[in-house]
């Protein structure tokens, strides 16, 4: 890394926000949230991981009756799935959002917003 780019890095992260960024505990907040909860997190999330965040938001939002939680494989931190899934665009495979990811999400979405029977 050259001095610039450090100088750079090291002044964005001592910024007011990113010291708020790192020092903030969602736990108590999770813990007011009574809405309908999807915590969805790839296996393949290198910003996130799953096996520490999931059961943290799962222990946090543990008084919410409806939360769902669940791991989506091979799926990065953006939902991203496996290069060779990407389509062909301009003889490029730019990044997509995995089909499964969305799958799962629309499912969820239909689910918690269906009138009750």
């Amino acid at each position: 890394m050259d001095n610039a780019t450090a100088l750079a890095s090291a002044a964005e992260l001592t910024t007011p926000w990113y010291r708020y960024f790192v020092g903030f505990n969602p736990q108590p907040e999770l813990a007011k949230v009574r809405c309908p909860v999807l915590a969805l997190n790839g296996t393949k999330d290198l910003q996130a991981a799953a096996e520490v965040n999931l059961p943290a938001l799962d222990k946090a939002l543990k008084g919410n009756r409806n939360v769902t939680v669940g791991k989506l494989a091979d799926v990065n931190h953006l939902f991203q799935a496996d290069p060779s899934e990407w389509p062909l665009v301009d003889g490029q495979q730019p990044p997509i959002f995995s089909p499964v990811a969305q799958d799962v999400i629309c499912e969820w979405i239909v689910k918690h917003t269906q009138p009750e029977k």
